[in-house]
């Protein structure tokens, strides 16, 4: 990558992160969590989140557009996990009461595993917009809609132990 694209490539790569050797999404996402952890011990609201994570999406697609081999959504570029997950969190935060109201470990881990989960098998209609939408907002917007199906699943997990506690 150009010096010029220096600061594309540092926000697209999260600092670094996605080029760690293993699993740079999962590592990526896992940071996003600990922050969304410390984020959420500070009061801060679900709609910062999902605004922030929105705002990284909308920043990240044209930076993501820069970096070489693009169409085929290299593993260094982690800023859609950092965004994906973030809106996992959010969106479980603003309508789960597990999350918002128990902060137990397992209701803190499990939007960072359904996330994952969906982000790698890439079920419909996740896995057509892998295929079918090219370039930065392909590789952005696959994350946001596995964000999307994950708090999904999280909100039905949510409903079922409120009703079965």
């Amino acid at each position: 990558m150009k010096k010029n694209n220096f600061l594309a490539s540092t926000v697209v790569t999260f600092f670094g992160i996605g080029r760690v050797p293993f699993a740079p999404g999962t590592v990526a996402s896992f940071i996003t969590s600990l922050l969304v952890v410390v984020a959420i011990k500070n009061n801060i609201s679900p709609m910062i989140l999902a605004a922030l994570s929105l705002l990284l999406a909308a920043l990240a697609i044209p930076l993501a557009n820069r970096y070489p081999g693009i169409d085929s959504d290299p593993k260094e570029i982690v800023i859609d996990e950092v965004a994906g997950q973030m809106l996992t969190y959010a969106l479980a935060l603003l309508f789960c009461n597990n999350v918002h109201n128990g902060h137990t470990t397992l209701a803190l881990m499990l939007p960072f595993l359904l996330f994952r989960f969906f982000d790698i098998v890439k079920p419909w209609p996740i896995g057509m917009i892998d295929q079918r939408v090219k370039g930065g907002l392909g590789v952005m917007l696959d994350d946001l809609v596995a964000a999307v199906v994950a708090a999904l699943f999280y909100f039905v997990l949510d409903i079922l132990l409120v009703i079965i506690i």
